[in-house]
């Protein structure tokens, strides 16, 4: 199990430094089973500088990455869908959720939602041309005006 070590320096490991690799795989494999975390955060929480050691422990011990990623982007989007139930502010919804509204927007879109536009939900218009006002009179340049030849 030397190739699954963490650091780069495996020429020299003793007995038990073997059994601490053991124990981290169990421990690595137990949380990839039992838990929603990232790879990253695995990784952190052991001392990895990458997801790739996780990534390697978890393709040794037979742990099915894809269909751990299918689980959690289908956890996401059956969020999603029901915050957009209660809501159908697609912004807002983004907003409580901490995802980007381009992925709720996405979701939305392929869950043939009917969304309402922030200002319209709270009976605001959009345009605000009728807040400002037109001058009659075109605005003067600051330039000086241009001399005649001659």
């Amino acid at each position: 199990m030397k190739w699954l070590l963490p650091s780069r320096e495996t020429e020299s490991i003793s007995e038990s430094t073997m059994d601490d690799q053991d124990e981290i795989h169990r421990a690595v494999v137990k949380i990839l089973n039992e838990s929603d975390e990232t790879l990253v955060r695995i990784a952190v929480q052991f001392g990895f500088s990458s997801d790739a050691a996780v990534r390697r422990i978890a393709k040794h011990e037979g742990v099915d990455l894809a269909a751990r990623l299918k689980a959690r982007r289908q956890a996401k989007k059956t969020r999603i869908i029901d915050a957009l139930n209660v809501t159908s502010n697609a912004a807002h919804v983004a907003r409580r959720l901490g995802y980007s509204r381009p992925l709720v927007f996405k979701v939305a879109k392929d869950e043939s939602f009917k969304l309402t536009d922030g200002q319209a939900a709270k009976g605001q218009s959009r345009s605000r041309a009728k807040h400002t006002t037109v001058s009659e009179t075109p605005t003067p340049s600051r330039r000086a005006p241009a001399r005649e030849p001659g």
